[in-house]
């Protein structure tokens, strides 16, 4: 076990670099039955992401009940590669009753669609679930679009969890714009949001 670990971790410093002799020996671990195996796999293979036989172990992972953390994974390696044809499954699990799989479709669509998927993104702010409004928010702020500000000012003002205001402030903050300022200049004396606020407008160009 100890020699097999020690092959397993050298073959994850040469996916890094994009060897692709270390697909044959982390394929494997994508078949245990633990996910904090089978996340290790993608992780791992993510440098070698384009590689076909990754690629396609990694769709598999997309079908059936997946774990949201291993489909977290699947999802960043598949957008990695480049690959395009997930985006129909993504935007199916968008609707699916596991509030996990929404909230990381939710997340993708984002990276898979770049800002093609703003409508749907800012309408996702206003969704029932905190984690997918968590997620549209994280997706926005990687986004960078000042066309965002707006939405994310609505959801601000409708918003009451801290953690997801945190978010908001944050992602307004990614985005950099001067019209960000009427926005989060106030939110600096407000102790559950101070932080990311006086960052925010820090970055302002």
């Amino acid at each position: 076990d100890d020699d097999l670990e020690i092959q397993v971790a050298a073959a994850e410093v040469a996916a890094g670099r994009g060897d692709t002799v270390a697909v044959d020996i982390l394929l494997p671990l994508c078949d245990q039955n633990e996910v904090r195996d089978q996340v290790r796999c993608l992780v791992s293979l993510k440098g070698v992401a384009k590689h076909p036989d990754v690629v396609e172990r990694a769709k598999m992972f997309l079908y059936g009940d997946p774990n949201a953390q291993t489909l977290y994974a699947a999802y960043d390696l598949l957008t990695a590669a480049g690959v395009e044809e997930i985006y129909d499954r993504i935007y199916k699990q968008i609707n699916s009753t596991n509030t996990d799989v929404r909230a990381t479709a939710v997340f993708f669509i984002g990276r898979v669609q770049g800002n093609r998927a703003l409508p749907k993104l800012h309408e996702l702010l206003a969704d029932g679930n905190q984690m997918v409004r968590i997620r549209a928010i994280e997706a926005i702020g990687e986004l960078r679009q000042a066309e965002s500000v707006g939405p994310l000012e609505s959801a601000l003002m409708n918003e009451y969890d801290p953690s997801v205001r945190k978010k908001i402030v944050a992602a307004l903050g990614n985005i950099g714009d001067r019209s960000v300022i009427r926005v989060v200049s106030f939110l600096v004396t407000d102790p559950t949001v101070k932080s990311e606020a006086v960052a925010a407008l820090a970055g302002i160009n």
